[in-house]
């Protein structure tokens, strides 16, 4: 469930990056 969580977080974090790499 952990490594469920993690994936999910860096998950995030790679998005929000993308995403805010796209907006600039």
């Amino acid at each position: 469930m952990m490594d469920y969580t993690w994936e999910m977080f860096l998950d995030a974090l790679d998005f929000e990056s993308s995403f805010q790499n796209s907006g600039n």
